[in-house]
């Protein structure tokens, strides 16, 4: 996801936080200890350069300046967000599944909040149990 469309959940001073991050684990993955720009084989044995990102250590507490942050290459970043990536793409599932369950004339399971963001209500399903499912995982 390009970090434009996202930059609204960061502090207004992230490229500084950042570089001080990646500048305090001297361009280093606290990981895997690759270096920022290094040259690397991917599990296909095709090169790629390693670049350096910043990973939120609280996951959800990206709007606060002062949140603990690490330097992670981007390998090891993914790696550090596979559980909540997977999680959201179920939940993104389930809201695709009933968006069409909507279209064919069942009730809503998802209610627009006045902040924008969606609740969950299970007790609005109709007997879509692979949705429940999701969004409980």
């Amino acid at each position: 996801m390009a970090f434009s469309k996202i930059k609204d959940r960061y502090p207004k001073d992230w490229r500084r936080l950042a570089q001080t991050v990646k500048d305090r684990a001297d361009w280093t993955c606290q990981w895997c200890g690759a270096r920022h720009r290094d040259r690397k084989l991917n599990k296909d044995n095709k090169p790629y350069a390693v670049i350096l990102t910043v990973a939120h250590i609280d996951r959800y507490d990206t709007a606060n300046p002062d949140a603990r942050m690490t330097a992670l290459c981007q390998v090891c970043h993914l790696e550090w967000d596979r559980d909540d990536n997977a999680r959201r793409r179920r939940v993104n599932e389930a809201r695709r599944e009933h968006a069409l369950l909507v279209e064919l004339g069942q009730q809503y399971l998802f209610e627009p909040e006045e902040n924008g963001q969606e609740k969950t209500d299970a007790s609005t399903c109709q007997g879509d149990a692979s949705a429940l499912s999701a969004l409980s995982a």
